[in-house]
């Protein structure tokens, strides 16, 4: 089993089959048998270079078996396949036959190492280091073989046999250092053997060799015996690259933990200081170091590893496995990585188990290294350019490490965790002000933590607005404060005013202070502070500490010296080296000569670009924070440091001295904000340098100004140098000319990205002026249209050196309403670069709410007002044009006038101008154009309302409108129904009770558009239903006799939403029996009694207020009331008994003397069933009989109305042509026995008048219904 880091591949064989896969996600598994004899081990080794092999393949799989080696081509597919993860990959191609196959004349392989430039080194049980070589197939001689370059040329003469007696060290393992191109070997014994591999790595040299015995003999002399700890065996060794260590060279660990470290100089030159390059080769292995495991000193409680059978380290991370017991592992991490910028040596100390029992473990790429293309980039051994770590600035930029550990379980990858890492992983658990933080804060230096906070808001990731908020505020709780210190505490205690004369020379010397922070950042020569003792840059906030005697010395805060530190970290790799160096070349015709080429490359560029702009914005939100944050930092200070005085803190003049030191690290971080803002322009110019090949355009230049282009430093181009630069541009003109080619997308882009290096708003000014005058005269429009668009172009690169109120006339008699909308914005920008004014939009929204003269506008934001004027001016007359155009009824002229219209509020729409967006909608709104608002599509629009609304002392309603109904045409359903429902439910007399139900009804209709929180909804439906309910009973009460307290009531039904409770109370105070059936059914609230007491109650009132109408009219004004109220009910059969109202009626009929036929009719409009009716009279007939009343009257009467009741059910039994006969005679079978029990009743009663006639009634109908 082994890992292919190379590829990214492990493999496993099992006899002759070999199995490959992916292991960074468990996919692409592939199959090889092509192999007769069993596979000891795989390795994958890159091409080497100039070697041209059949296929051309990138890689060359190594198989070593017990008798050969076979070398079989490997590539990967050009296009991408899906796999199932959603992702892609480039297959893995293998040549089935071995382009080389080499014997190993009886050798046992053990281990197998594959250089980066294709060298492939074996290692056997007899403790040989050997070599397969291969080259192009020559004409003659052998194209592949196998190379001993343990023998030398005596032993080589030696039997094989005699070789054996004498003794065999294995090769336990095989390293090399390829930024110095230096490889070891490990025994089984313990010693270590060293090979130089020639500069350019491609000889073979042996250098020296140590055994074990040397090997603890020098430990125990560097320890002299004062830790009783056992040294050996050495179990593994890692080498320590370049970048790195300029003189360490390799570690090797004992089982034990003991780590050894080694250097391949001669003692001599044990200075540190010493420049060590590539060209110095080994000479010797000496030990320099031995650090002992965690846990070896008594007084320490952390336990100590033992039985490690593998470990690795690189870049300060040590990896140790501990054999546990027979079934697992444990891995220890010992890493030094958040302790990088100690003087001292710390280290973290990480235990956790492993599941089963290791197999290997190695280093492996980071994920962002990994193959997206189908050439793979493998782990390089180190950069090209490096520092001393840790002290190199890239600690942020740093990519995380990751190790794979193969067991005989599974593949477990882990990860280690940088300074940023580790900050944020506190901030998402735990929070800023957490113990954690404050923990790591106290370990660490409060400016190396705040950097490191300040890195997380500068990320490439996309910006997570919870995880800036946390940083930010870490960064405010431990930023400390700028305080001042005097260097003697005598020379004010001889003053008997101190502060007075203190405070005085304190403000004669910030303009000392500027100066000199300039000279630092912009000259050769820097001052040694402990920035520099730690490998950063000299321009952290110790540059600008003036120490004078008897004067105040200003100490900025961390907030402020993390800042510069993390500019320090940017470009610290460059910022004492040139950018361009001279390279020598042979030409065609075998000339030596010269060109200039750049040491930075374009994707470097493009990424401190990046890097530089996020790190500007930071800085520069934080620079403007500083004053206006001011009351709040106060708050959460505890405790401030005044060296001159105890008790000067809380008095007006240490208040004084702390925002005079506020103001001067303000200017500190504004000043920095330009030193950032002039190399991202410097490098802008270098990325175009690049863009039209660079070399060309160096050639053309003088030799002066390419000798200061080769020898200057980053830091002597910030100066900046106006004639280099301008030199440079011009030679870059000239190129881009001779191809013939126009200069305004270069001139236009130079402009845009190095304002500061290339200015020529003169010039640009004039010939736009010109372009304009030419415009004017122009007849043809097409090209009138191309000059005031060329104009427009050099207005627009110019900056706020624009004659505005001329130009914009010129466009506007000339129509081009697109430069004065971009001319307006632009100039207002350049105005107020730093956009401070939104920090003051509080008060222009103020403002504009008519107190103009108490209201002190700050200049800045009235020179951009005043731009904006001139585009709100020319959408005025705009305006008028269009109201002419209508008013003159001229319809072609009316659509390209609004046509124009809508181009020209796209075009302001289109403007990223907060204010400009702020100014445009004040004046849409005061006309008007509260559609235009809506159509616009502004990300200001909803900031715009919510401030407005802010304004409490003004009538807000029609901007609470416009908002709802922007928040439903941004589809932004939920929030538009929230705030229907609020409006609905507000206690104002602006909203009465049709504008409150349409409030609800427009809230449901977003809920349903928006298909979300049908929660919500119910519970806007059942305010619907209150709302209506109040709305009824508000239309009943304006019906009574208006009394204060009926007009009291309207009052507060008509501007108020009540509830279920109150509106119950209204409707019994004023009788109003339907309202109160109505409010239960809403409420969901059931009582058989209630119900019938109030339908008893309804029937009676509607009764007497029919009867006040005239008895003619009663019986239809019943109808018409009863079929009113019923169909309220009647789907809710809980709260329409109809027995119950069936009864009333039959009593209401007989009393009020109504029609036989009125109570049929009545019941079919309010539709209940006449099955029901008939029941209900029937039940109540039998009663009587049953009990003897012998009230005749009453008995006919329900006879007659039985009658009417059975000849609707026989008219509708007509009406029904889809009845069944069964059916037909289920309903005769029903009816037909009572009906002829009514009969025979009628003959006991015939001695009334109308019996008879109802008799005949009753035998016609049976003849229609055949019984």
């Amino acid at each position: 089993m082994g890992v292919m880091e190379e590829i990214g591949y492990a493999w496993a064989s099992i006899n002759s089959n070999l199995y490959v896969w992916n292991y960074e996600n468990n996919s692409e598994l592939s199959f090889f048998d092509g192999i007769v004899e069993t596979i000891c081990t795989v390795a994958c080794a890159k091409v080497k270079s100039g070697v041209r092999l059949a296929g051309k393949p990138s890689y060359l799989l190594c198989i070593v078996t017990a008798s050969s080696v076979f070398l079989h081509g490997l590539s990967f597919s050009e296009s991408r396949v899906p796999d199932q993860w959603n992702g892609t990959y480039t297959q893995l191609h293998m040549q089935p036959h071995p382009l080389f196959i080499v014997g190993l004349q009886k050798m046992v392989i053990t281990q197998v190492y594959c250089t980066h430039n294709g060298r492939i080194f074996l290692g056997t049980t007899a403790g040989y280091i050997c070599e397969v070589i291969y080259r192009n197939r020559p004409y003659f001689g052998k194209s592949c073989w196998l190379k001993n370059h343990s023998l030398n040329f005596i032993t080589s003469f030696i039997p094989q046999l005699l070789l054996a007696v004498m003794g065999s060290d294995e090769m336990k393992q095989i390293v090399c250092d390829e930024s110095r191109n230096i490889l070891y070997t490990l025994h089984q014994s313990g010693a270590i053997e060293v090979y130089d591999l020639g500069v350019e790595g491609d000889c073979m040299d042996q250098v020296a060799y140590v055994s074990r015995r040397d090997l603890e003999h020098a430990a125990e002399k560097i320890l002299q015996k004062t830790v009783l700890v056992d040294l050996m065996p050495v179990i593994s060794i890692c080498p320590i690259y370049s970048c790195e260590s300029k003189i360490l060279n390799l570690i090797a660990i004992t089982s034990n933990g003991v780590r050894f470290y080694f250097t391949c100089q001669a003692v001599s030159m044990s200075n540190v200081e010493q420049q060590v390059d590539i060209l110095t080769r080994p000479c010797a292995l000496t030990l320099v170091h031995v650090r002992l495991p965690p846990g070896c000193v008594a007084s320490n409680d952390v336990q100590q590893p033992k039985s490690i059978i593998y470990a690795h380290c690189n870049a300060g991370m040590s990896l140790f496995i501990e054999r546990a017991n027979n079934d697992s592992d444990v891995i220890w991490c010992l890493s030094g990585k958040l302790f990088c910028t100690f003087p001292k040596i710390s280290e973290t100390v990480t235990r956790t188990s492993l599941w089963g029992q290791t197999v290997f473990i190695k280093q492996i790429p980071p994920c962002n290294w990994m193959p997206i293309d189908a050439e793979v980039r493998p782990l390089q051994p180190c950069m090209k350019r490096h520092l001393n770590p840790p002290r190199e600035p890239a600690v942020h930029r740093q990519l995380a490490e990751r190790f794979l550990i193969m067991t005989n379980n599974c593949i477990q990858i882990f990860e280690s965790r940088s300074q940023s890492t580790i900050i944020l992983q506190i901030l998402s658990h735990f929070g800023p002000a957490s113990f954690a933080a404050e923990n790591i804060y106290r370990i660490q230096r409060p400016v190396e933590m705040c950097s490191i906070a300040l890195n997380l808001l500068c990320r490439d990731e996309p910006p997570d607005a919870k995880l800036m908020a946390l940083a930010m505020k870490l960064i405010i709780l431990h930023r400390g404060f700028p305080t001042w210190d005097v260097q003697e505490q005598a020379f004010l205690m001889r003053h008997s005013t101190p502060l007075r004369p203190l405070y005085q020379r304190r403000l004669s010397i910030v303009h000392q202070h500027q100066q000199q922070q300039q000279q630092l950042l912009l000259q050769q020569r820097s001052i040694p502070t402990e920035a520099t003792a730690l490998g950063d840059l000299a321009i952290t906030s110790s540059c600008f500490h003036i120490a004078s005697r008897g004067y105040v010395d200003i100490r900025f805060s961390c907030r402020h010296n993390s800042f510069y530190l993390y500019y320090a970290r940017i470009m610290g790799f460059h910022w004492d080296s040139p950018l361009a160096t001279v390279r020598k070349y042979v030409d065609f015709s075998g000339k030596i000569c010269s060109m200039i080429q750049s040491l930075i490359s374009q994707k470097e560029i493009a990424g401190y670009l990046k890097q530089l702009q996020s790190f500007s914005c930071v800085l520069l939100d934080a620079a403007m924070r500083i004053l206006l944050d001011e009351e709040q930092e106060e708050l959460e200070m505890t405790t401030v440091t005044w060296n001159f005085s105890a008790g000067l803190y809380g008095t007006p003049e240490g208040d004084l001295g702390l925002r005079e030191a506020k103001q001067m690290e303000q200017q500190s971080l504004l000043k920095l904000h330009t030193l950032a803002t002039l190399t991202q322009e410097v490098l802008y110019l270098w990325q175009t340098l690049l863009d039209h090949q660079m070399h060309v355009i160096a050639a053309s230049l003088s030799e002066e100004v390419q000798n200061r282009l080769v020898s200057a430093p980053l830091r002597d181009l910030l100066a900046p140098d106006k004639l280099l630069f301008s030199a440079i541009i011009n030679a870059l003109i000239s190129v881009y000319l001779d191809d013939q080619a126009t200069a305004s997308i270069l001139t236009a882009d130079l402009r845009t990205k190095c304002p500061t290096l290339f200015t020529r708003d003169d010039a640009a000014a004039a010939r736009a002026a010109e372009l304009m005058e030419l415009a004017q005269v122009a007849e043809n429009e097409l090209k009138r249209r191309e000059l005031l668009q060329n104009a427009l172009d050099l207005y627009l690169t110019i900056g706020d050196q624009v004659d505005l109120d001329t130009a914009c006339k010129i466009f506007q008699q000339c129509k081009f309403y697109k430069g004065i909308v971009q001319l307006a914005s632009s100039v207002a920008k350049c105005i107020d670069k730093t956009d401070s004014a939104v920090y003051h939009k509080h008060l222009y929204f103020m403002r504009a709410e008519g107190d103009k003269e108490n209201i002190q506008m700050p200049e800045i934001v009235s020179k951009r007002l005043r731009c904006y004027d001139y585009v709100i001016r020319a959408i005025a007359s705009l305006r008028d044009e269009i109201i002419k155009s209508v008013a003159t009824a001229n319809e072609l002229l009316t659509s390209s006038q609004r046509n124009l219209w809508d181009q020209v509020l796209s075009m302001c729409w289109s403007c990223d101008d907060c204010m400009f967006h702020y100014v445009l909608l004040d004046w849409l709104f005061q006309f008007n154009f509260q559609d235009d608002m809506l159509k616009s599509g502004s990300p200001y629009f909803e900031d715009y309302l919510q401030m407005k609304l802010q304004q409490k002392d003004k009538d807000n309603e029609d901007y609470v409108n416009l908002l709802w109904r922007f928040l439903e045409h941004q589809r932004k359903f939920l929030q538009a129904a929230k705030l229907l429902q609020k409006l609905a439910a507000e206690l104002s007399n602006k909203y009465d009770i049709e504008r409150r139900i349409e409030f609800t009804i427009r809230a449901i209709l977003c809920i349903k558009a928006g298909k979300e929180n049908r929660g919500f909804q119910q519970y806007l439906e059942d305010q619907l239903d209150i709302l209506k309910m109040q709305k009824k009973m508000l239309h009943l009460l304006r019906k009574e006799k208006l009394t204060e307290r009926t007009i009291e009531v309207c009052d507060s039904l008509n501007y108020e939403m009540q509830d279920a409770n109150k509106l119950y109370d209204m409707a019994e105070e004023f009788d109003l029996p339907e309202c109160k059936l109505a409010i239960m059914q809403c409420c969901s609230q059931y009582d058989a009694q209630i119900v019938d007491q109030l339908w008893r109650e309804i029937i009676s009132k509607e009764f007497r207020t029919c009867m006040a109408e005239g008895l003619e009219e009663l019986p239809s004004l019943m109808t018409a009331k009863l079929v009113f109220v019923s169909h309220q009910f009647v789907n809710s059969p809980r709260y329409f008994p109809a027995g119950f109202v069936v009864s009333m009626l039959l009593k209401l009929a007989f009393q009020g003397g109504f029609a036989e036929n009125w109570l049929a009719h009545t019941v079919q409009q309010m539709a209940i069933p006449i099955g029901t009716v008939m029941t209900r009279i029937d039940a109540i007939y039998r009663v009587m009989t049953e009990y003897g009343n012998h009230d005749n009257a009453l008995k006919l009467f329900l006879i007659a109305n039985m009658y009417h009741c059975a000849l609707c059910l026989w008219e509708k039994e007509q009406q029904m042509d889809d009845m069944g006969t069964t059916k037909r005679d289920l309903l005769r079978e029903q009816w037909g026995g009572d009906l002829s029990f009514y009969i025979t009743q009628l003959q006991s009663l015939q001695e009334h008048e109308n019996c008879e006639n109802i008799m005949k009634d009753f035998q016609k109908l049976s003849q229609y219904w055949n019984f």
